[in-house]
């Protein structure tokens, strides 16, 4: 992790969530690629340019190739995504989100609560009555 934050920052990041969204409808299983590429040029290695639109292309690229790529940014664009994630963030909003990773969990018993970070997972683990598979995780 980069010792101060990236230059810029805080800086928009409704382009990047919508590209994200897009991703969640059309290609969830590389969500989590794109992200991890995403956190690592952002906070691993302090470049603020990776939520710019070239920045975060490049990423596509890699992943999707540059004719997927494209078509993924053209929709991420389209006034449909666009209410969507204005839906989206009226939601999170609503139940109270304030960070990344923002967790929202029902367990079998109907609860509803929500966690805020990675270090809250094991919290997560126990709401949803889950096992705990693997103790090196500290939960």
């Amino acid at each position: 992790m980069c010792e101060s934050p990236p230059a810029g920052f805080p800086f928009p990041t409704a382009e990047v969530q919508s590209i994200l969204l897009v991703l969640s409808e059309r290609h969830p299983e590389k969500v989590a690629e794109v992200v991890e590429r995403l956190y690592r040029g952002l906070w691993g290695d302090g470049d603020s340019g990776i939520v710019t639109t070239d920045g975060f292309m490049g990423v596509l690229e890699d992943v999707f190739g540059k004719v997927v790529a494209g078509e993924i940014l053209r929709s991420s664009q389209d006034p449909e995504t666009q209410l969507r994630l204005t839906e989206n963030t009226q939601k999170a909003i609503d139940t109270g989100a304030f960070g990344l990773p923002w967790m929202e969990g029902v367990n079998a018993q109907g609860e509803k609560e929500c966690f805020w970070g990675v270090d809250h997972l094991g919290r997560v683990v126990e709401f949803l009555g889950l096992e705990k598979a693997d103790s090196n995780w500290g939960f």
